[in-house]
């Protein structure tokens, strides 16, 4: 369904490495996403970020993108998320139906 309706996955960005002094690649730092904007042409304006740590909505709201919180009962981030989903597909209806529709 959301396929059909224009959305698609994108490669996921993995770092193994261990944080180094002056890295802008780590969670919330916005480096990993902007080099994903431009090795695979992102369209932030049409994007959302899915996670389940304060760090992943702390890196939405770095990037200027909505996050959505999913399946974390215990939440003690800053940031509020757009929706806190009990899981994945909760998260994605809303993002189809209300964000991006």
């Amino acid at each position: 369904r959301a396929a059909a309706r224009g959305a698609r996955r994108r490669n996921r960005g993995v770092l193994l490495l261990r944080p180094l002094e002056g890295c802008d690649c780590r969670k919330p730092l916005p480096g990993l996403v902007h080099r994903a904007v431009e090795d695979l042409a992102v369209d932030l304006s049409a994007s959302v970020l899915f996670g389940d740590r304060a760090s992943d909505i702390e890196l939405a709201h770095n990037v200027g993108i909505p996050g959505i919180l999913v399946n974390a009962p215990v939440y003690a981030g800053g940031r509020e998320p757009l929706l806190r989903a009990r899981t994945l597909l909760e998260g994605v209806r809303f993002f189809l139906d209300y964000v991006h529709a």
